[in-house]
């Protein structure tokens, strides 16, 4: 299934460097993966975004890189896929980890109004 979908988007946008299913290693790590899989879209690329198959996975790999890699702009984990778009925080969030869900709140509004007036 994840497989159709990848191939769908790169049929429909082939300037999209996109990848199907990697590890997380994989992912971050570009020279590894350029060595190990030469043939991959990404190849040379810096991964900018990740999607995991549920929250607990994604919001665990979103507490991973915050606490290894401090310097890292991280912002999610951003839930998808529902009727209508949720957007929450962390107890612990930073004043700029709400400022950037605020802007994808307001593009995925921006978006949605946009469907509406179609």
């Amino acid at each position: 299934m994840l497989h159709d979908a990848v191939a769908e988007l790169q049929q429909e946008y082939p300037d999209l460097k996109i990848d199907g299913e990697m590890t997380v290693n994989m992912a971050l790590d570009h020279e590894l993966r350029d060595e190990k899989f030469p043939f991959l879209r990404l190849h040379n690329e810096v991964v900018n975004s990740m999607i995991f198959p549920n929250l607990n996975a994604a919001n665990g790999a979103y507490k991973l890189i915050k606490a290894f890699s401090p310097e890292t702009e991280v912002i999610g984990p951003i839930q998808m896929g529902l009727n209508k778009p949720i957007h929450f925080t962390d107890f612990d969030s930073t004043v700029r980890d709400v400022v950037n869900i605020t802007a994808v709140a307001v593009i995925d509004a921006y978006v949605q109004k946009l469907k509406e007036n179609k």
